[in-house]
Formats: C-alpha cells, sequence, structure tokens
C-alpha cells in the first residue's frame, strides 16, 4: 500500500488545475472480434463539492430490480450524502449506513462479472490521450484479465464519495489502489478491460468544458419529497 500511495501522489510535472465544469465520457463494450457493439456518451457535472451524473441509466448504476424512472445521481460531498432521482419520481436519500448498503447493491460498472482478485499497479509510463497528459497503470486478474487506467491531473476533481467501495459494489471489480487515485483528484482519461488481447469494455474521456456550473443543477431538484430509502435497497437487493 505504501507505493500505490506514493504512485498516486506522483507530480505530473505542472500545478493541477481544480476543475469545474462538464466531462463526456464514451462508453464502449466489444464482441469477440473487438468490434464496437454498444457505445453511450455520458455527461458528468462537477463542481468543487459535488458531482452529478444524470444519465446514471445509461451506466447500468442499478439492476434492472431498481424502481423504474431512476436516471439521476447526485453526489453532495459537502452534505455526506448521495441522491437518487428521476424526472417523473421523486428522490431517494443515502447517507451512513444507507450509502454504504446502496454500494452492496449497485451494479456501477460493466466490470461487475470480472475477476475481483488484481494484482496491485503497475506503471506503464507516460501517455497523451486526446490531449491528456497522463501516466498509465496496469492491473493483472485471474484468466487474463487485465485493466489499464490512464489518469490526468491536467485537471483535478473533488470525486469524494464516487470513490470507495460503494462504486463498484459488492463482488465487483476490485482495484488496488484506485481509492487513493480518486482521492489525489486524478481523472481517468482511458480505462480499457481486456480478456486476453481482447478488449471487452473501454471508457473514454472525450472533452472536458470548464464552466461555472449553476448551483441549482446540482441542488436537490424543487418539489423532490426525500423518501426513505429502505423500499429501493430492498428492490436492488431481492
Amino acid at each position: 500500500m505504501v507505493a500505490i500511495a506514493w504512485a498516486a501522489k506522483l507530480s505530473f510535472g505542472q500545478e493541477p488545475k481544480p476543475f469545474e465544469g462538464v466531462m463526456q465520457y464514451a462508453l464502449s463494450y466489444y464482441d469477440e472480434s473487438g468490434r464496437a457493439v454498444e457505445r453511450s456518451l455520458i455527461r458528468v457535472m462537477a463542481t468543487p463539492q459535488r458531482v452529478l451524473i444524470p444519465d446514471m441509466r445509461k451506466i447500468s448504476i442499478f439492476d434492472t430490480n431498481a424502481p423504474r424512472g431512476l436516471d439521476s445521481i447526485l453526489v453532495r460531498n459537502d452534505m455526506g450524502d448521495v441522491l437518487v432521482y428521476g424526472k417523473e419520481i421523486d428522490a431517494y436519500w443515502f447517507k451512513g449506513m444507507e450509502l454504504r448498503l446502496l454500494g452492496l447493491a449497485m451494479k456501477a460498472t460493466p466490470l461487475s462479472d470480472t475477476p475481483v482478485d488484481m494484482s496491485e499497479p503497475q506503471y506503464g509510463g507516460r501517455f497523451t490521450v486526446r490531449d491528456f497528459k497522463t501516466k498509465l497503470y496496469r492491473y493483472l486478474g485471474e484468466n487474463g484479465f487485465r485493466f489499464e487506467l490512464y489518469l490526468t491531473d491536467d485537471y483535478t476533481v473533488n470525486w469524494g464519495l464516487v470513490g470507495g467501495a460503494w462504486l463498484f459494489g459488492s463482488g465487483g471489480l476490485s482495484v488496488e489502489g484506485l481509492d487513493a487515485f480518486l482521492d489525489e483528484g486524478l481523472v481517468p482519461a482511458r480505462i480499457e478491460a481486456f480478456e486476453g488481447r481482447t478488449k471487452v469494455m473501454s471508457v473514454n474521456l472525450m472533452r472536458m468544458d470548464s464552466m461555472a456550473i449553476d448551483k441549482r443543477s446540482v441542488a436537490k431538484p424543487r418539489g423532490k419529497i426525500l423518501h426513505s430509502t429502505k423500499d429501493v435497497l430492498w428492490e436492488l437487493v431481492r
């Protein structure tokens, strides 16, 4: 863990710029021939204290048991909680133990069925990914599984509660040291997963647009009632 913490704190040779604005990621799945068969664009809005993902249905955060209509997740690091809501339904409020239980129920990445025993990260060098200066960290798993993480600190993001076990869910991919990278505010510019020589999934940061985010955009939606999470947790884990 000492080596991991040291790696997370490596200087990229410049003073990081705190980011406020909109990030756009492209999520792609591949077939056995390596051809992209599905592609989704994911927006992430970030302020110094909050992160909003308004397209969470696209990244399969919830299992199919989730109540219909949930499509946005608001992480309020300043409040220590998470709001999950939809346009047509009210909001569910997760905090403390309920937030940890949410982590046990969530499937936040398409890697949730991959082997969980991953190696410590191997430093793989410096690369430029879509004009972002990055460092590559490679993880090796069972059965030829490989996970490659390209990180940039051209900007830094306060991920806060986005990091940690709840992001990947119980039984999901366990990436040693990823929490430390996110705690440093490093931004994933590219994530790729391979089974042997075949790429199975990629997440690419397409652009980061710095702009002032209206506080109302990352606030509890007006008129939404905060409901108990007991019902939604039961739906997710049953």
